[in-house]
């Protein structure tokens, strides 16, 4: 019996498979446990930049609250008063980014990766 698009026997076929996949042509089972062991591979590298974004976010936040505190400790040791209020604008302003990234990182995720679009993007833009 030839196959009507090919004009190859079906021993033919099978004997290409065979010289193609070689042992796994001779054990199916191995094809599908290794398909559902890419299902289970692709579904943790999925989860896992979820996770990644997370923890990067927290750490932004926590990076931003440091920064800030620091930033409040060097304008009290900083002279003249213009010099310390905008320190501590700015402290404050990083205080408060920081506290806003820990308690709400879906939004933030949200705002970083808009950011990221734009500064990436910007150059596309000014060829």
């Amino acid at each position: 019996m030839t196959n009507s698009t090919t004009g190859l026997s079906m021993d033919q076929i099978a004997a290409m498979r065979t010289q193609i996949l070689g042992a796994v042509a001779k054990a199916p089972g191995m094809l599908i446990a290794l398909g559902i062991l890419f299902i289970a591979l692709g579904m943790i590298g999925v989860a896992g930049q979820v996770m990644f974004s997370f923890v990067t976010i927290n750490v932004l936040g926590a990076f931003l609250i440091i920064g800030g505190v620091l930033q409040a400790i060097h304008a009290f040791q900083s002279s003249g008063w213009k010099s310390v209020g905008i320190q501590i604008v700015f402290s404050i302003l990083y205080i408060v980014a920081g506290l806003y990234t820990w308690l709400f990182p879906i939004p933030a995720l949200e705002v970083v990766t808009l950011w990221l679009a734009a500064i990436f993007l910007s150059p596309v833009f000014y060829v």
